[in-house]
């Protein structure tokens, strides 16, 4: 209920910003009161009208990164951090200004969580302890990781029939904390052990990267559908794709020594992404 009015309020922040914008006097050719101007008001007021709202929905959300070893090791388990898909919810404040019969401005301010995970099952070194002998086990890493972001967009929306819009314009996030990332690592080699006898699954919690989350830019682009439910209101159910090419974060490096015959090399991870797919429903009130 908290999120729900401050996401009104800040809607009705945003109207108070454009239409003061809107308002501001031309020195050049002040208004003047009278009849015909009251009535020209009027008619432009009904021509092209705003919007506040409020929306919700669920982000599909699509995670990647290229992973580079200075020299090879066959099977590993951080194989698992190379892609993540997942789900998570967004809220949004909007304000929504017509400029002509088919186009329109829109402002929006979103929390927009994210959430995303992977597993891969590979090999790892067994170390016996009695025998003092190292064998390979088969091993399952996966991995959850969250954050959340304040988002500030700028749509253009396209009318293409009285209902049905498309909606594009650049984005931008702001972190609201750091990545949390959990580890759950699971023997499944029968006889394998992280301690001597009884421990076959490790769960481990952590921040990652220790560096934080970058702020991104990008883009959406979608569409919607406006459904009438009275003179002043509108469901609008909408799909967008989020399209963000900035990185999540800077580039990592590590080391890969869970399978000591072949080393301890360097394992770097770049270009790591994140896109969302976002199906929401918004509530939206004529001004």
């Amino acid at each position: 209920m908290k999120l729900f009015k401050t996401l009104i309020i800040s809607a009705l922040i945003l109207s108070t910003m454009f239409g003061n914008l809107l308002s501001q006097e031309d020195v050049l050719r002040p208004r003047y009161s009278g009849k015909a101007t009251e009535k020209s008001e009027k008619s432009d007021f009904k021509r092209k009208p705003f919007y506040i709202g409020v929306e919700g929905g669920l982000n599909t959300n699509f995670y990647s990164q290229n992973l580079a070893w200075s020299s090879p090791v066959p099977n590993s388990v951080y194989n698992a951090y190379s892609s993540g898909l997942g789900f998570s919810p967004y809220f949004a404040a909007l304000i929504d200004f017509s400029l002509s019969s088919s186009w329109s401005l829109q402002g929006r301010l979103t929390y927009d969580a994210k959430s995303f995970s992977n597993s891969y099952t590979g090999v790892v070194d067994n170390y016996d302890v009695n025998s003092g002998t190292t064998s390979d086990a088969s091993e399952e890493m996966k991995y959850t990781a969250t954050c959340a972001y304040f988002g500030i967009s700028i749509f253009l929306r396209y009318d293409l029939t009285d209902n049905l819009f498309l909606v594009f314009g650049p984005t931008i996030q702001l972190p609201l904390d750091r990545l949390d990332q959990t580890n759950t690592q699971t023997l499944l080699s029968p006889g394998a052990y992280f301690d001597l006898t009884t421990l076959r699954t490790v769960n481990t919690f952590k921040t990652d990267p220790a560096t934080g989350l970058n702020a991104r830019i990008g883009a959406e682009f979608g569409v919607g559908y406006k459904i009438p439910l009275s003179k002043k209101i509108l469901l609008v159910p909408q799909a967008r794709f989020q399209f963000m090419p900035t990185l999540m974060f800077d580039n990592q490096l590590t080391n890969d020594g869970l399978r000591s015959f072949y080393g301890n090399p360097v394992l770097a991870g770049t270009d790591n992404l994140l896109h969302s797919l976002q199906v929401g429903l918004g509530i939206w009130f004529k001004i």
